[in-house]
């Protein structure tokens, strides 16, 4: 026998049991709640919550616990999510979504490629991100040891303005993305390094712009030094950013830069060609 799972309009009541105000949908005729109550479910789920019971959902979310269920059981049946009768999780499946983003970049397969390669010659890891409101969200990873443990990966999120990929992309986004970015961001103290000074951080984006490149050291955390540099498309424009870890490699920052920076440079260009003509 097959289950039909439908969406009631009881799903417009959340956990506090308050319900949305009567013109609310007619005021977003074209926004589909629904659709973006389905995705807060599973983004409920993550490293620090990789198994959630149903009240732990619907709380996470703000759902209530009807609605929740329903969502829940649709996913389910979708094949995004399983249950072992108390905890829920997410399945492989939910990896399609993620990557029918990157598939979607024309560049995507050339970035990782070049990443690997890059990687492997320089002993070190290589990321590429792009940027995401107020962080960096990295598309492409790359380990000299395809076996070697990382606490980052494709789908890492790091803070803009203490990362060498950001710097990049935020130098080079335009002014209203800029004011944008200014707007909303806080600037806020990792290390004893991180710089937040709205002015001196201004301030060090003209000289990235300028230098065509971002070396951050020890402002995201402490003994990490990172060097980036933009990807641009054919037309010019930058879409994303490659980035290094100096970190473990000898000798003074001035020297690595040197010997790395134009590797570096090369490779973000082999990236360019990757894209469509």
């Amino acid at each position: 026998m097959t289950t039909t799972i439908m969406v009631s309009d009881e799903d417009d009541v959340t956990e506090n049991g308050q319900r949305e105000p009567a013109g609310a949908a007619t005021e977003r005729t074209e926004y589909v709640q629904s659709l973006e109550r389905g995705i807060s479910v599973i983004k409920a789920f993550g490293e620090d919550t990789p198994r959630l019971t149903l009240a732990e959902v619907a709380k996470s979310t703000g759902l209530a616990r009807g609605a929740a269920r329903r969502f829940l059981l649709t996913l389910q049946k979708l094949g995004y999510i399983d249950t072992d009768g108390r905890y829920f999780f997410l399945k492989p499946s939910t990896l399609e979504i993620g990557y029918s983003y990157l598939s979607s970049l024309p560049w995507w397969k050339s970035a990782q490629r070049v990443t690997d390669e890059l990687s492997r010659d320089l002993g070190i890891s290589v990321a590429v991100g792009v940027l995401e409101r107020d962080t960096v969200v990295y598309v492409a990873y790359g380990l000299p040891d395809k076996f070697a443990i990382s606490g980052r990966t494709v789908g890492t999120r790091l803070p803009a303005y203490a990362s060498a990929i950001g710097r990049v992309l935020l130098a080079y986004a335009n002014a209203s993305e800029q004011n944008e970015y200014f707007s909303s961001a806080h600037l806020q103290k990792l290390t004893p390094a991180t710089q937040t000074d709205v002015a001196k951080f201004k301030a060090a984006l003209e000289d990235v712009a300028q230098n065509g490149f971002a070396l951050v050291d020890q402002e995201l955390q402490l003994g990490l030094k990172t060097l980036a540099v933009p990807i641009r498309n054919r037309a010019g424009v930058v879409v994303a950013a490659m980035g290094i870890d100096l970190s473990s490699l000898p000798g003074s920052v001035e020297t690595l830069m040197q010997s790395a920076l134009p590797k570096l440079t090369r490779a973000s260009a082999r990236v360019t060609e990757g894209f469509a003509n």
